[in-house]
């Protein structure tokens, strides 16, 4: 697996950077669950930060976009939205997620708009914070955030086991029948090691094994299907000294497909540049970050 090379001497300049500012424990790092460390964003008082894109062709210079990415959190440090607003040619995409917790902190919902459509899913919680309940809704109104009318796509119910080393999670559909079970191998120390999940009506399951760096970091996870010995996808992280995440990298088949790149503002942690690399066509984007606006 090798990085772009000019990605590389960005990094390396940027190596003293630190800061924590993303959490990447569970590997959710550029995904659509919560990747904020909250604490770090709290102590920062940051309220939002926004950057300015450029794209790259293959062959071709980077050339910026209208358009721009902006990240906007709470007083508690949790984020509250994304927002992503991409040029195609001459039209204008705004893609937003939103996000609303109770006040232990838990998820308890995210929305999604795009083209006029808004998907939210739901969440209700145990005593041990784990989800119980999740809804999906399709919903339509003036504010993403209140919502409006709400038109019921699925609903699913969860229950748990826990023993030591063992946490086995069993989904119930619709109907209340249930349709996939889920178990998670943990270390005695509580790394997540395997986890395997079992449809039970295709008999198709889905196994993961997680990897950790000498700093017990969530260095890798790897995806099989059923009992295949390679993995048909896998995502490696990379860290520097003081165990910022700076490079997520997708395999696909064995291939590397997809890269992302963090550069971190030295002086105060936070996002300098996200570089997303698409080595299916060559194509690259640069998002350029601004100075943060803060809590006053």
């Amino acid at each position: 697996m090798k990085a772009n090379p000019i990605l590389i001497i960005i990094i390396i300049a940027c190596s003293n950077c630190w800061g924590q500012f993303i959490d990447n424990s569970n590997g959710d790092a550029f995904t659509t669950t919560p990747f904020f460390n909250t604490e770090f964003v709290k102590s920062s008082h940051l309220k939002s930060i926004k950057g300015t894109i450029s794209i790259k062709k293959q062959n071709d210079m980077f050339r910026e976009q209208k358009g721009h990415y902006a990240y906007y959190f709470n007083e508690k440090g949790q984020i509250i939205t994304i927002e992503e607003i991409h040029q195609f040619g001459t039209k204008i995409d705004t893609l937003k997620q939103c996000y609303g917790y109770d006040t232990l902190g838990h998820l308890i919902y995210h929305k999604t708009e795009s083209h006029g459509a808004t998907l939210s899913t739901y969440y209700q919680y145990n005593e041990e914070g784990r989800i119980i309940l999740l809804e999906k809704y399709n919903e339509s109104g003036t504010s993403i955030t209140k919502g409006g009318d709400k038109n019921l796509l699925l609903k699913e119910h969860l229950e748990y086991q826990k023993s030591d080393s063992l946490l086995v999670k069993k989904k119930f559909n619709n109907y209340g029948l249930p349709y996939s079970t889920e178990t998670f191998i943990y270390s005695k120390e509580g790394y997540l090691l395997k986890s395997n999940e079992q449809l039970k009506m295709v008999g198709t399951s889905y196994n993961k094994h997680y990897s950790y760096n000498e700093k017990g970091l969530l260095s890798s996870i790897s995806s099989f299907y059923n009992d295949d010995k390679d993995a048909y996808e896998e995502l490696c992280f990379s860290y520097d000294l003081y165990g910022n995440l700076y490079a997520k990298h997708l395999m696909s088949m064995g291939q590397l497909t997809k890269e992302i790149q963090v550069i971190y503002n030295e002086k105060n942690y936070l996002f300098s540049y996200i570089i997303y690399h698409d080595l299916s066509n060559g194509s690259m984007e640069l998002i350029k970050f601004e100075s943060p606006i803060k809590f006053q």
